[in-house]
């Protein structure tokens, strides 16, 4: 199964991958954000844009797609403990990348923030070989999500909002191809 050189990018990984959304009903969320300044030295580590807000969008997102979100309590007794990490990754205010003027020469473009955003699940394993050895780790990962290069702060909170509901669109997708639902073609 694992000889083929291009096994991550085949069916048969992609198939597995899917599969680890099957039968799953009910996830924990984290939001978990950072931000780089390049204006500091060393470069520092700060706290970005409000998370409250990304929680309850996300949080509505996933109960409409079906999920129930499980308080800390619940995701240490849900079998598995199904763990649904959104990492959101900012930097600046720094110079984007450079652009090639009229004239043929590289200029900066004025400063501004860029970022990336990807989402996770984390689930309990274990190895085939033996059943007893257990790990927690990445069972189903989207692909990485570009935040917009933005002027501003505020702009910065749109692009932020913009990048996570793509990835999160990514992993619903996902999750209701996994776990189709039955339509009621009966009218009331």
């Amino acid at each position: 199964m694992t000889t083929s050189p291009n096994y991550l990018e085949s069916d048969v990984w992609h198939n597995m991958k899917e599969q680890t959304l099957t039968g799953l009903n009910a996830v924990g969320l984290i939001i978990y954000k950072d931000h780089w300044d390049f204006n500091t030295k060393p470069l520092k580590k700060t706290c970005s844009v409000e998370k409250g807000a990304l929680q309850a969008m996300v949080t509505n997102k996933l109960k409409i797609a079906g999920l129930r979100i499980l308080s800390n309590d619940e995701l240490l007794s849900e079998p598995g403990s199904p763990l649904l990490v959104v990492h959101i990754n900012t930097r600046g205010p720094t110079l984007k990348d450079y652009y090639i003027t009229g004239q043929g020469e590289y200029a900066p473009s004025p400063s501004g923030y860029k970022g990336d955003c990807y989402i996770s699940l984390w689930q309990e394993q274990f190895l085939v070989r033996n059943r007893n050895i257990t790990q927690y780790g990445i069972t189903w990962s989207g692909k990485m999500t570009e935040v917009e290069w933005a002027k501003t702060r505020d702009e910065q909170e749109d692009a932020i909002r913009n990048a996570v509901v793509e990835a999160l669109n990514d992993f619903i997708v996902a999750h209701l191809a996994a776990n189709p639902k039955s339509v009621d073609t009966q009218q009331r």
